[in-house]
């Protein structure tokens, strides 16, 4: 029994003794608690990401709320929501103090990981006069009042916003999707936005834009493979509208065998316009440029191109207009035939002819027509289109004046008229 109390007097007293010995463990400590956590002041992180946009007088603003606090702790909504504190002002505040004791303009509950939409309407004053910078700022408080501070600062620019767009409308075309509207006798320049509300679903191909850059009458077809898929939204700009009689622009990107609805506004870009202050240059929340998906510029009727480029320039942009819906149902002819010759051999009693091959895509071949003797025309080609640019006239009886005419058939069923005739005389 002594030699087992030892053993045991060793392990509670002499054990530790031994293994605070060891380097690592001696850091450690033995049976000794560490240093007490400071409690959670459970701030909310700020918002990084407020993003406002202005469409006549109203802005609209949008953030999602944090899920942890600036202790990196998880905010449940059972345990309790939080508080936004909207801020406006012209000009940004020179301290962090300054922004946190902001007046709100509005204040709204919300809850961790959700994403919030508010509206501010522009009050007169703001809504009038020259373009001039207005910030919003978010300030999220706990239950007992506090916060961590500012969210980014989100710009956009008070002032007398442009006309409303009137008078919207779209319209299928063999070269693209034609959009009109009144002009108001500015030049500001308008920008027309696209959604697709019914896509072709070809599940091997895509339809072909209506027309490509370069080419009157490039037609879509869904026998057209390889294009990438169509963004569902899409903004493209018209720098020049008319300043009188009617203004408008063509959509070349546009498909065949869509729905499309399409919206309009006037926009006005203000690279001058900034969120920096004048009073000072050390805010205390420096703005935060949102980018904007870049849109494609076509000049009046010109055809659109990508620019490229992200845009971050502060703008002025009227109401949006109201939207206008339009069916790209390819009903439009291929191109008519041209460069139509013949010759008669008569050994053979053969008319050769041969012709410039169109060039559109959703093309399905030709057919060859025939008048003899000034008489009515008729088809001798076969039922189905001939798919080359030339075709031989076998059955040619000698003693007569046939005249020759070849038109284009695309994969729609839609047929060109006849080209120019061309005669080709058998008489020996």
């Amino acid at each position: 029994m002594t030699a087992g109390r030892s053993i045991a007097q060793w392990a509670g007293t002499a054990g530790c003794a031994a293994l605070l010995a060891l380097p690592l463990l001696a850091l450690l400590g033995c049976g000794t608690p560490g240093a007490p956590l400071p409690p959670s002041l459970r701030l909310p992180t700020p918002v990084s990401a407020l993003a406002a946009t202005r469409a006549g007088n109203l802005v609209t603003l949008q953030w999602t709320n944090p899920t942890r606090t600036t202790d990196k702790q998880l905010i449940t909504s059972f345990q309790h929501e939080m508080e936004a504190d909207l801020c406006r002002a012209e000009q940004l505040p020179t301290t962090a103090v300054a922004s946190a004791d902001c007046t709100p303009l509005l204040t709204r509950m919300v809850k961790p990981g959700s994403q919030t939409t508010v509206t501010d309407t522009l009050p007169q004053p703001l809504a009038s006069g020259t373009p001039r910078p207005l910030l919003y700022w978010l300030l999220l408080r706990n239950r007992k009042g506090k916060t961590a501070g500012p969210s980014n600062v989100a710009l956009v620019v008070a002032g007398s916003a442009p006309n409303a767009v009137s008078g919207l409308t779209a319209t299928a075309s063999a070269d693209g999707v034609v959009l009109r509207w009144q002009p108001d006798g500015s030049n500001v320049p308008v920008r027309l936005h696209r959604h697709v509300l019914r896509s072709a679903s070809v599940p091997s191909s895509k339809p072909a834009p209506i027309s490509t850059s370069g080419a009157a009458n490039a037609r879509a077809g869904n026998s057209m493979a390889g294009l990438p898929p169509e963004p569902v939204d899409e903004d493209l700009m018209v720098d020049l509208p008319a300043r009188s009689g009617s203004a408008g622009a063509v959509d070349r990107e546009a498909r065949f065998d869509e729905e499309y609805s399409y919206t309009a506004q006037r926009v006005v870009a203000l690279p001058g316009i900034s969120a920096v202050s004048n009073s000072s240059k050390d805010v205390a929340h420096p703005s935060r440029k949102i980018p904007r998906k870049p849109a494609r510029k076509p000049t009046g009727n010109a055809s659109a191109n990508p620019s490229g480029t992200t845009a971050s320039v502060p703008e002025l942009a009227s109401f949006v207009s109201a939207p206008v819906t339009v069916t790209t149902t390819d009903t439009f002819a291929p191109a008519v035939p041209h460069g139509l010759a013949a010759i008669y051999t008569q050994a053979t009693h053969t008319v050769d002819l041969s012709w410039m091959p169109d060039t559109e895509p959703d093309l399905a071949g030709y057919f060859v027509d025939r008048s003899q003797d000034g008489g009515p025309w008729k088809q001798i080609s076969p039922a189905d289109p001939v798919t080359v640019p030339a075709y031989s006239d076998t059955a040619a009886e000698p003693g007569h004046s046939d005249r020759y005419a070849v038109s284009s058939v695309d994969t729609h069923g839609n047929r060109s008229a006849r080209s120019a005739p061309v005669a080709a005389s058998t008489t020996p």
